[in-house]
């Protein structure tokens, strides 16, 4: 018996004894045509599932049989897993013949969200769901029509997604293009999965422009949408691969910086999500952008609160050295007062506002303090605001400040043993070199 007989009035899940459902059915039909293609995720053992559906398919036994669990056992038959075993060749051929024969504009729906779903350029799999829907588009009811008339190309199993990673590229509004294609969620598996690699890949030299650097930040992470899950990795590798060995030009580096640590994380703090798997080479880039940021974001915030004269030979020196690539990371502990002042200039336009930082918690004489905590060679160097000495530590030394915590006490850095200090007198610049040097 084809599926497509039961699927009639004659369906023996009508009984009779059952309320008037037509309400329900209604408001059932307007969700499934504006989003025919969600499908909920199959629960349960999917082996169970697959082997139930064969069992029917085998005897034609679809006396308790729902559309619900058809459609469910149809998409784990094309999942990765299942759709090339052998011992399953007869369940996914039952549902490539429903798919010419059905009537059933919910089941056809179900399997162009499965073709969709499992789409792999030039798979087996996909090659034979497309023709077999082809043969049905005349009877896939009027969402898929109108995709099918905004996208003409996609049945071809084997170009789909490059052809539509291209039409990507020419989009100002990636996401807002293919929804308005009639994608429902143009992050999805798939099909769209695949034409996202097409379009990173696409996108080339655009992604060393500031349109470009927008253009994939605003589909990564659309307003008002969680950031792309799946994909992530190249799409930042993309973006951070053009600028190893040399700076960008006008806003790149802040757009960069704001749009992925806004989306994925401070990669100094966040261990896990997307930073370890991006290419080392790629993430430095960020670090050692971050690490700029962080320190100019110290000097801008403890030049607000520091009226010394004797500030500004300090801010001129720290940032000298990290001109001079000798810093390999920074963070920074803002006191109470000062945090105040960060988050204020974060606001402006042209400062990432997404920068992270600690709390500097002493109080009384220090509680108006800020740190700048800074990696350098074998060393860690601890720079103050106000009257506070830059004290050096061994980066081996267990008693030196770890970068990147979420709390320092500028007090029990400057107690700790074994360190050395040094006053911003005159002449402290060269004696802070050779103390750097003395432990690198």
């Amino acid at each position: 018996m084809k599926l497509s007989g039961w699927l009639g009035k004659s369906d023996p899940l009508m009984v009779s004894s059952v309320p008037s459902l037509d309400r329900l059915s209604a408001s059932c039909r307007r969700v499934h045509d504006r989003w025919p293609d969600v499908m909920p995720t199959p629960q349960g053992d999917r082996e169970s599932i697959v082997r139930e559906m064969l069992r029917r398919v085998q005897r034609k036994d679809w006396e308790t049989a729902t559309l619900a669990s058809v459609t469910r056992a149809g998409r784990v038959a094309f999942e990765a897993e299942f759709r090339e075993r052998r011992d399953l060749w007869e369940l996914r051929d039952f549902y490539l013949r429903e798919a010419e024969a059905s009537t059933s504009q919910a089941f056809l729906g179900a399997l162009m969200s499965i073709y969709l779903g499992s789409y792999e350029p030039g798979g087996r799999h996909t090659r034979d769901l497309a023709a077999a829907l082809d043969v049905s588009r005349d009877r896939l009811g009027r969402r898929w029509s109108a995709l099918l008339q905004n996208v003409q190309f996609l049945f071809d199993s084997r170009n789909a997604a490059r052809l539509l990673g291209a039409a990507m590229c020419k989009m100002d509004e990636p996401w807002c293009g293919l929804v308005k294609l009639g994608f429902h969620d143009p992050h999805a598996s798939g099909l769209l999965y695949h034409a996202h690699v097409a379009y990173v890949d696409g996108m080339g030299t655009a992604l060393r422009t500031e349109s470009g650097v927008r253009r994939m930040l605003g589909w990564l992470a659309p307003t008002g949408r969680q950031a792309r899950v799946t994909g992530v990795k190249e799409a930042i590798e993309a973006l951070l691969r053009p600028w190893k060995s040399r700076e960008p030009a006008g806003g790149i580096r802040d757009q960069l910086i704001e749009g992925l640590v806004a989306s994925y994380g401070d990669p100094r703090v966040r261990r896990g999500g997307v930073w370890p798997q991006v290419h080392s080479d790629c993430r430095d880039v960020l670090l050692r952008w971050l690490t700029g940021a962080n320190i100019q974001f110290f000097l801008d915030v403890v030049s607000e609160v520091e009226t010394s004269h004797m500030w500004q030979p300090r801010r001129e020196f720290w940032w000298n050295l990290y001109e001079r690539g000798r810093i390999d990371a920074a963070w920074v502990a803002f006191s109470p007062n000062a945090a105040q002042t960060a988050r204020r200039l974060a606001q402006g336009a042209e400062k990432p506002g997404h920068l992270a930082y600690g709390e500097q918690t002493a109080g009384g004489s220090r509680r108006y303090t800020s740190l700048l905590i800074l990696k350098i060679g074998n060393c860690v160097v601890v720079e103050g605001s106000h009257n506070y000495k830059v004290h050096v530590f061994r980066d081996s030394d267990r008693r030196a400040p770890r970068l990147f915590e979420k709390q320092y006490d500028c007090e029990r850095i400057r107690l700790a043993p074994g360190h050395r200090e040094q006053a911003h007198h005159v002449g402290w610049q060269e004696r802070v070199r050779e103390l750097i040097g003395y432990w690198s």
